[in-house]
């Protein structure tokens, strides 16, 4: 799911998908624009010379740490070079910066340990507590969202409630990810499971008028109708006639315009 055309892109995209990634909290990324996407990592870019960033860096500043390890890792701006990047990051882990700047290294390492050419089953592994040292440290990104969608989708890794507490980092991902999508209704827009019963068949995406991250899919109108306690209140769709019972109003217009 992430590997696949992250060897591919320029660094500068790199770059881009890296901090996108890393750097904003979940809730605050999915609501960015393409264009925003795409301007906050340009202008850090041309915002500081690497030259003056890599003194930073060799002074003890976290910030310009942080930043040569993502120009080095990408390779924008700086001599690619994953492993000194890697061994930079681990080092802010380590030490005794504040708890924020030690969850982006570390959600910068995962990253790093998940698109590394050499990239194995151990580096999810490492990836995955990393990413669960970041959620303790209070910084849930988009990395460990993507982690999740990799043991769910790709992975087929099922974990009810009841499993979680003994599953380790994942399980911690795993209720995590619970809570952000309740409090967001973000929804993967590859998703290949249908939200409610879970099966990969003939799923069709929501046509109702809710943002493009919070459409769920389904396999059926039952699904749908089942999975309308949690998503109709993300799910725009207009009433044209007055109905003393709105929510009933909105979830036959929402079912018909999904078909």
């Amino acid at each position: 799911m992430i590997n696949s055309t992250y060897p591919h892109l320029r660094p500068q995209e790199k770059y881009e998908l890296m901090y996108m990634s890393c750097y904003p909290p979940a809730r605050t990324g999915c609501l960015l624009t393409a264009q925003e996407r795409t301007e906050i990592p340009y202008f850090r870019l041309k915002h500081r010379d690497t030259k003056l960033v890599q003194e930073g860096a060799a002074r003890r500043d976290v910030d310009d740490i942080l930043e040569y390890a993502l120009r080095m890792a990408t390779g924008s701006g700086a001599p690619q070079d994953e492993d000194i990047a890697m061994k930079m990051l681990m080092d802010v882990i380590e030490s005794d910066f504040p708890s924020n700047k030690r969850a982006v290294a570390a959600n910068l390492a995962s990253f790093l340990f998940i698109h590394r050419t050499e990239s194995d089953e151990d580096g999810f592994s490492h990836a995955v507590e990393l990413c669960q040292l970041s959620i303790h440290l209070g910084h849930y990104a988009h990395i460990a969202v993507f982690l999740f969608l990799m043991c769910s989708q790709e992975f087929d890794i099922v974990l009810p409630l009841d499993a979680r507490a003994d599953a380790g980092p994942i399980g911690v991902l795993f209720d995590k990810y619970d809570r952000f999508q309740e409090e967001t209704g973000f929804q993967p827009f590859k998703s290949t499971h249908c939200v409610a019963c879970g099966t990969k068949r003939q799923l069709r995406r929501c046509s109702g008028q809710c943002a493009p991250f919070r459409k769920p899919m389904y396999c059926n109108r039952e699904c749908q109708k089942a999975d309308w306690v949690k998503h109709r209140k993300w799910c725009v769709v207009p009433v044209i006639e007055e109905d003393p019972d709105k929510d009933t109003a909105v979830y036959r217009l929402h079912l018909a315009s999904a078909g």
